[in-house]
């Protein structure tokens, strides 16, 4: 039970509240333009990028924290899940989608390496 808790916990975490954050702060930027110009600041386009690259790592951290159990396979799992929803949502070529499937379960399980680390004491955070 603490598994299945652990991966939906990970996912909706890590990939659903994130993903709505950042819808809604592109629709803010859409919104608050004063000009009407449409341009994004840089640091502004690069959000998503950071946004993708965290979410598989925090939902693997939350995976292997609740679960305790196998934390790198929930890591793992989370992962793998996380990156196949973002691949049917995506508009991506399959060896793209492919890739991106991969990134995600290694985020998933470099997640759950990091929590495994920090309960352990081996790293502060």
């Amino acid at each position: 039970m603490r598994r299945i808790s652990g991966l939906l916990i990970g996912l909706v975490a890590g990939y659903v509240v994130p993903g709505i954050v950042l819808g809604a702060l592109f629709a803010l930027f859409e919104v608050r333009q004063p000009d009407g110009s449409g341009e994004m600041p840089l640091w502004f386009s690069q959000l998503p990028l950071f946004f993708l690259a965290a979410m598989p790592v925090l939902a693997g951290f939350l995976a292997a924290r609740i679960a305790r159990v196998q934390p790198l396979l929930n890591g793992l799992m989370v992962g793998a899940l996380g990156g196949s929803v973002m691949f049917m949502f995506s508009q991506a070529l399959p060896f793209v989608g492919l890739a991106m499937w991969a990134l995600h379960a290694l985020g998933g399980l470099f997640g759950a390496w990091l929590q495994k680390k920090v309960y352990s004491g081996a790293v502060a955070l």
